[in-house]
């Protein structure tokens, strides 16, 4: 893709959506925002799956450059996020995926016996 043709229409919707994506990420509104990727495997002969639910309590500061973009009110301080699961038999994934403008943060993991994800 070039940045002349940005805005033309293709036949391959996949390939227009990614490239869409990536400008958005290099030049339009994604360009001010960091991923937080959290994952991790417990052994599974300790923690068979849908034993435990996973949470993580993300501390987050937004750069004070990024507050007059963003706004300070759309990204809370302190949020509780449930951790998905890919679940394998023997060996399930937990993970957590977060988009959020430049900042710092801080995370803590808990667990509770269970499982369904309210509450």
């Amino acid at each position: 893709m070039y940045l002349k043709d940005r805005f033309k229409e293709t036949a391959d919707k996949d390939k227009q959506e990614k490239e869409k994506l990536w400008y958005d990420r290099a030049f339009g509104a994604l360009r001010n925002m960091m991923k937080i990727e959290l994952s991790f495997t417990p052994p599974g002969d300790q923690v068979p799956a849908g034993k435990f639910i996973f949470l993580v309590k993300i501390k987050y500061t937004m750069y004070p450059e990024m507050v007059e973009e963003f706004g300070d009110d759309k990204y809370p301080a302190t949020a509780m996020h449930v951790m998905e699961v890919d679940s394998d038999e023997t060996n399930p994934e937990y993970f957590l995926e977060l988009d959020r403008p430049y900042g710092s943060y801080e995370l803590e993991i808990f667990f509770k016996e269970g499982m369904d994800k309210e509450g």
